[in-house]
């Protein structure tokens, strides 16, 4: 969780992930985003910093709760896969249906949206055509094709939700025999179990 309205010079100021500052090839699965307003990601390609080269951003199998004015955004020069992930709108989710799942800003010439099998408020079982659950994207930046990443697993959107609300956690850790041990402190619990709930929000204090 971002802190809201609390200290940051900017003002009001909850934001999640942000990729940017040549950042080429990142690759973002089974995350769990929760009670942020924006950048849930963000993924930038900077052009300045790119020199011409488009970046690649593969997004999917996240779960994405509670965001409040808007979910994933691409902008700059960047390919942006958007497969497989699960919103869920919370709360604290005053942007949908104005503004939708997945959207664009700042595209320059280069970019390109793919997007496919996702779930959340626009296709809450799943959309012939995961275009519905875009906004602000110009039709000329949509392409046909996932952009070439790295090897990767895909899970459905539902079961990804289930694997990521059962292992997602900064307090989880690995054993002496690298066995994945239950160690969520009370934070973790609680994200999880809001977003099951539908209950939480954006916060001002920790």
């Amino acid at each position: 969780e971002g802190l809201d309205c609390s200290i940051h010079p900017e003002g009001c100021h909850s934001r999640g992930l942000l990729v940017r500052d040549g950042s080429r090839k990142v690759t973002l699965h089974h995350n769990f985003l929760a009670h942020n307003d924006y950048r849930n990601p963000k993924l930038f390609g900077d052009p300045a910093r790119l020199k011409g080269k488009p970046a690649v951003f593969d997004v999917y199998n996240n779960v994405i709760y509670d965001w409040g004015d808007w979910a994933v955004a691409g902008a700059g020069v960047a390919r942006l896969n958007v497969e497989a992930n699960y919103f869920k709108a919370g709360p604290s989710t005053f942007g949908f249906p104005r503004t939708r799942e997945v959207r664009s800003l700042e595209e320059s010439s280069g970019y390109g949206l793919w997007i496919d099998g996702n779930i959340g408020p626009s296709c809450p079982d799943g959309c012939k055509d995961d275009w519905s659950m875009v906004d602000g994207t110009r039709p000329e930046f949509r392409v046909k094709r996932r952009h070439r990443a790295g090897k990767r697993s895909v899970d459905g959107a539902l079961d990804a939700r289930e694997r990521v609300m059962a292992e997602a956690g900064a307090s989880y850790r690995l054993d002496e025999l690298g066995r994945r041990v239950d160690g969520r402190d009370d934070v973790d619990r609680r994200l999880v179990r809001q977003c099951w709930d539908s209950t939480g929000g954006h916060i001002d204090d920790p």
